[in-house]
């Protein structure tokens, strides 16, 4: 992530640092418990399906990468067209 970095730049104490990470991990780790908890009892019909729903969140999260990779690819082809022409 990138609170470190900025933690870093602005000179943030380490110790504040650390304190305000682990409380944040802490009440992060313990909300999507609960939200996981939560939806598992109000929908238990997504139970059936989760496996499904998991597929669908790792393309999705995957799809930027790819489409980064496309236009690097498609940049640096044209860049070696353009290069190629020139020689």
């Amino acid at each position: 992530t990138f609170a470190p970095i900025v933690a870093g730049a602005g000179k943030m104490p380490y110790r504040t640092f650390v304190t305000y990470n682990v409380v944040g991990g802490f009440v992060w780790a313990v909300g999507f418990t609960q939200a996981g908890y939560w939806l598992g009892q109000t929908f238990p019909e997504l139970g059936d399906s989760i496996e499904k729903i998991i597929i669908v969140i790792i393309i999705v999260s995957l799809l930027p990468v790819g489409v980064e990779i496309l236009r690097h690819r498609r940049k640096a082809a044209k860049e070696r067209a353009l290069a190629d022409e020139q020689a």
